[in-house]
């Protein structure tokens, strides 16, 4: 265990949540877009108040998942920029000896 007071970060294992977290955003974003095509091709020859309330729904269900990826990625960088902070804050430290 560290001294009192000394803190201790493991910067890779930061970069790789960082990154799980932009490359789970990346893939919501593209699984959204996939899904509002599918959408689109399967309301072609559809028409109806069924269809669209299906279209109404479908679209909240993007935005949602729009909403949850842009959620993540500002999370990624927030992390980021906590991460960048700490080891600048151990550079500090590490010439105050």
């Amino acid at each position: 265990m560290p001294a009192d007071d000394a803190r201790t970060y493991n910067y890779n294992e930061i970069e790789a949540c960082v990154q799980a977290l932009k490359n789970r955003s990346g893939i919501i974003a593209s699984n959204a877009d996939q899904f509002a095509s599918s959408v689109k091709n399967a309301l072609v020859d559809w028409q109806g108040e069924t269809a669209q309330r299906y279209d109404g729904e479908s679209t909240k269900l993007k935005n949602e998942l729009g909403d949850n990826s842009v959620w993540l990625d500002q999370r990624g960088r927030q992390f980021q920029d906590l991460s960048n902070q700490f080891h600048d804050q151990d550079k500090r430290s590490s010439k105050a000896f």
